[in-house]
């Protein structure tokens, strides 16, 4: 840990334990003195100066003879020492004799309140308001505003946390895994990956930084609290931006950010008494298992009733299922929709768009937990609300049936085409969820059948010459299933977008697709097209 001297600003570098320091905590601005600058004319040319300066008088005022400061005390060129910083900060801001917050941005002459400060919005600042014992408040001219414990209802009133967690740091880790969420719900980064990085004290975990993974960052954050805690909490989330989902698809069980994490409750206080998310009695087998399919862990599913949701353009269903989860908000347990996984079968998918539930004691009574495996990452492009396809025929068609979404067909009877599957039908665009199929036939008893679609971005295209089908939509769906979905070995020579095919219906059928992405009718949409030239 390297520290300044308040008298001489040197650096010096400490291997053990360090000597009593004061720690600053601040918003960056422009022209900041770094690590390189130290010790050179240049740092004394920077806007950056003068707060080092100030602060480091501050410290030597109360009798302390170092002081750190991130924009100088760690040397950012080296990838390592900028990891081990980041993975130590939440100890070294708590290991702090005082932490002097300056408030840039705050001028009490001019009667300028804390509220509207920068320093309540950013993500690192969260931690530095957390892990001190002893914070003192200054403004932009280093007068003094307050401390953290005098300040404690209006730091409460600003920032959401809790009197007790601002006054008692030791009691942080404490409280559950939402609730520490929420306090930086509104709080932002600079840089993607640095809202993840800048709560790893926070919940106490430790792990690598890569630069360039973007939200992945946050991904690792849940996956480690995850393993490490087995907090049920960490799902209680709702999307942030509210979308209506007409319909039932799968997303990832976790949260993008932790703009998720919007809940509270006017109830505060100690963990296990009367927090706002209390963690239910624990059972012995609490733990969750992070794998490549997902999350595994005990959880009771319920079936409740709740207005029709729409499946597909003719289906909707009037029952929810509900996963509870092992957590409370006041005296109501917390439930996730769900459905069926279309990726593993037995496993189950958090469902796109649907807030969560509270429900009561008598709702849950009768439930049984059991293993479940919860999917984890993006849905499949596959699984998008539709993909269209733009026909270019050369040829006569008997029929066009595009299908329906798989998890209907497995969680339903088959449901018919949108378009009559019996019909011969002339449309120049057809509207689908996976693909379409397409049948010539030359006699009543023998047809060449074209399917085709996308899947996870990929073009796929499957020939056959065989029997006329009772129903052309039940045939396309079971090349879905055998192919796409079960648990067969991926046929990848019908990942292509130039095939050729010969059949006694045709002498030569050739098919070209090509990926387009149109905007919609809706303002900013883009949808995913696939234009079909078949000659």
């Amino acid at each position: 840990m390297r520290l300044l001297h308040t008298t001489t600003l040197d650096l010096h570098e400490f291997q053990g334990a360090p000597p009593p320091y004061a720690i600053l905590s601040h918003t960056w601005g422009e022209e900041e003195v770094l690590f390189q600058d130290i010790g050179t004319p240049t740092s004394e040319t920077k806007k950056g100066y003068g707060k080092i300066v100030k602060f480091c008088a501050q410290a030597k005022g109360a009798s302390l003879d170092y002081a750190w400061v991130d924009t100088c005390c760690i040397d950012k060129r080296s990838s390592a020492e900028l990891s081990e910083a980041i993975n130590s900060m939440f100890r070294w801001y708590s290991k702090a004799h005082v932490c002097y917050a300056f408030l840039e941005d705050v001028d009490l002459r001019h009667n300028s309140g804390m509220r509207g400060s920068r320093w309540f919005t950013r993500g690192w600042t969260l931690q530095e308001l957390l892990a001190p014992l002893h914070v003192v408040f200054f403004d932009q001219n280093w007068m003094e505003i307050g401390s953290k414990v005098g300040l404690l209802d209006e730091l409460n009133a600003i920032t959401g946390v809790p009197q007790s967690a601002l006054a008692c740091p030791a009691t942080i880790h404490q409280y559950c895994v939402a609730e520490r969420m929420f306090w930086a719900h509104q709080r932002e980064t600079t840089r993607v990956e640095d809202i993840a990085y800048c709560l790893l004290g926070i919940f106490d975990v430790n792990m690598p930084l890569l630069y360039g993974e973007g939200k992945k960052a946050f991904r690792r954050l849940q996956l480690q609290i995850v393993s490490e805690s087995g907090d049920h909490s960490i799902f209680a989330w709702n999307s942030p931006e509210r979308r209506i989902v007409q319909r039932a698809n799968p997303c990832d069980m976790l949260a993008e950010s932790p703009a998720c994490f919007t809940l509270r409750s006017i109830v505060q206080g100690p963990h296990k008494n009367n927090t706002r998310f209390q963690s239910m009695p624990k059972p012995e087998d609490v733990t969750i298992t992070v794998s490549n399919v997902g999350l595994s862990m005990r959880l009771a599913i319920a079936t409740l009733p709740h207005p029709p949701i729409r499946i597909s353009k003719l289906k909707s269903v009037s029952k929810s299922l509900i996963a509870v989860l092992n957590c409370r908000r006041e005296d109501r347990h917390i439930g996730i929709h769900v459905l069926h996984s279309t990726a593993y079968a037995g496993a189950w998918s958090r469902c796109q768009g649907r807030e969560i539930v509270f429900l009561g004691d008598a709702m849950v009574r009768n439930l049984q937990s059991d293993l479940v495996i919860m999917t984890l990452g993006e849905p499949k492009a596959s699984l998008l609300p539709y993909h269209r396809a733009v026909l270019q025929p050369m040829l006569d068609r008997d029929r066009l049936v595009h299908f329906a979404d798989f998890t209907i067909a497995m969680s339903s009877s088959t449901s018919e085409s949108i378009c009559d599957n019996h019909t011969s039908l002339p449309p120049m665009v057809v509207v689908a969820t996976h693909g379409s199929a397409l049948m010539f036939t030359k006699t009543q008893k023998t047809a060449f059948i074209l399917v085709f679609g996308m899947d996870h971005g990929r073009i796929w295209c499957a020939g056959f010459s065989c029997a006329v089908p009772s129903s052309l939509l039940e045939f396309a769906q079971s090349i879905w299933i055998k192919y796409h979905v079960g648990r067969e070995t991926l046929p990848w020579r019908y990942y292509q977008d130039r095939q050729t095919h010969e059949s006694d219906e045709l002498n030569h059928l050739h098919v070209t697709i090509k990926p387009e992405l149109v905007p919609t009718e809706h303002a900013g949409l883009i949808s995913q097209y696939y234009r079909v030239d078949i000659c």
